[in-house]
């Protein structure tokens, strides 16, 4: 299995498919598949696209009688050998590293659809001023990046007005296309459409970059600028019942059903520019009415599409504005809401506050609880220890008067000996001073007896 395969259907191009071989060669990927299918060219086209197989390996050519892209690009994919398809006009060009970025990005990714972008260049000044609309027409004013559904990324695309139908535009898983047996309808314009619509909501993983990949041609005697066929609006018609067969799958599913429902009315004023064109030129060249019932039935439908369209727009707009008031009331009542949330986070904070401050004051009782069992508990002891005092001090007390009877006693013991004792000092002084006298006495005596001793 190759890596790419490059399906590129061809009518009338040999002067512009060799460019575009050439921008496809150029790119240096190693393994890619470019698969030509010559759909009944009345130029050289053949001729250019057999010189290029000659000389390159990996280009095949197949050539029929001319069924149109569809039907060619169905014929590719049943031949396509690629992890990959990519499919390319004969008349445009890929630029340097383009092959690269859509590989590298999408096996990063594990994508079944990578999307991206597109430049446009003129053939010619007048062209340029003639088709203006194609300068931007591939570029999205917005980016969508990230990896999604397909379903999701339809809906982004589509709300933001940035779907942009073209298979040259996005690079495809091979599996994800005969899976969901993706295939273009074989009709002879605007079969990218339903390819684009149905290939993106069968998707599991796409993703869409920024990057401007593509060089779209604008040249004269394009499908872009030819003028316009009748068979066109047959066109129109086979693709809006498709659509419409699409929209029914979703009717329970409002997001998606918008968005279908704005793709159907975006192809619907399409249909509106065809009619009338095709109806001033049947006029101007006085031809009669030009189309079929079933086409101008489809001009009707449209016509009845864009009335309730433009019903529609007007009861969304009343219907806005009463959304816009009742937002607008949503709003005062949110606000009176969160000024009543912050009321009732300030009335929480000084709960909360509260609820601390308890807490604290709890903890001090339950200190102060157990001081005052530790003071009970010595108290009680002080009670023990008072009694014992207590019966100690009556024992005592009971001693002391006993002490005090016999201290009582003993005074009166003191008071009668002091008495004898007074008396005794009494008679001991009397007795002294007789005892003397007599001593007295005889001393003298003795004192003369010495005296007369010493004379003699």
């Amino acid at each position: 299995m190759v890596k790419i395969s490059i399906i590129m259907p061809c009518y009338n191009t040999d002067k512009y498919v060799g460019e575009a071989l050439d921008s496809i060669i150029c790119q240096n990927f190693p393994d890619v598949e470019i698969i030509c299918i010559n759909d009944g060219s009345g130029d050289r086209t053949l001729e250019v696209l057999q010189s290029y197989a000659n000389r390159f390996d990996n280009i095949s050519v197949y050539s029929s009688s001319n069924h149109g892209q569809g039907y060619q690009r169905n014929f590719g994919i049943d031949h396509a050998s690629g992890k990959y398809v990519y499919f390319m006009d004969s008349d445009d060009k890929l630029k340097n590293g383009s092959l690269s970025r859509m590989y590298e990005q999408a096996e990063k990714d594990s994508l079944d659809i990578l999307y991206f972008e597109g430049e446009s260049f003129y053939e010619s000044e007048e062209l340029e001023d003639e088709f203006p609309q194609y300068k931007t027409l591939y570029h999205r004013r917005e980016q969508f990046t990230d990896v999604r559904s397909g379903e999701e990324l339809y809906i982004a695309f589509e709300n933001a007005g940035q779907f942009i139908v073209s298979p040259c535009l996005q690079f495809t898983r091979y599996e994800h296309i005969k899976k969901n047996n993706l295939a273009f309808p074989s009709i002879s314009a605007l079969e990218d459409n339903l390819f684009a619509m149905k290939s993106i909501l069968s998707a599991e993983r796409v993703a869409c970059i920024p990057d401007a990949l593509y060089l779209r041609r604008i040249r004269n005697d394009s499908t872009m600028t030819a003028p316009l066929k009748a068979d066109r609006l047959d066109a129109y018609w086979i693709i809006t019942l498709e659509f419409m067969k699409i929209l029914q799958q979703y009717r329970d599913n409002p997001e998606m059903e918008k968005a279908i429902f704005q793709r159907i009315l975006r192809f619907s004023g399409n249909i509106d520019k065809t009619y009338n064109a095709l109806q001033e030129k049947s006029v101007s060249q006085n031809t009669g009415s030009m189309f079929t019932e079933e086409q101008t039935f489809l001009y009707l439908m449209q016509y009845c599409l864009r009335t309730g369209n433009q019903i529609y727009r007007k009861e969304k707009q009343a219907s806005q504005k009463r959304l816009n008031q009742t937002y607008a009331e949503k709003s005062e009542i949110t606000a009176k809401l969160q000024k009543t949330y912050e009321e009732k986070s300030e009335i929480n904070a000084k709960l909360q506050k509260t609820y601390e401050e308890k807490s604290e004051i709890n903890a001090r009782l339950q200190k102060t609880y157990a001081e005052k069992s530790e003071i009970t508990a010595k108290l009680q002891k002080a009670y023990v220890e008072n009694s014992k005092i207590t019966a100690a001090l009556k024992k005592t007390e009971s001693k002391n008067q006993s002490l005090t009877n016999k201290l009582k006693k003993t005074r009166n013991e003191k008071q009668k000996l002091e008495k004898k004792i007074l008396k005794l000092q009494k008679e001991l002084t009397e007795l002294k001073g007789h005892f003397l006298v007599r001593i007295d006495r005889k001393l003298r005596n003795i004192w003369r007896r010495f005296k007369r001793k010493i004379k003699k």
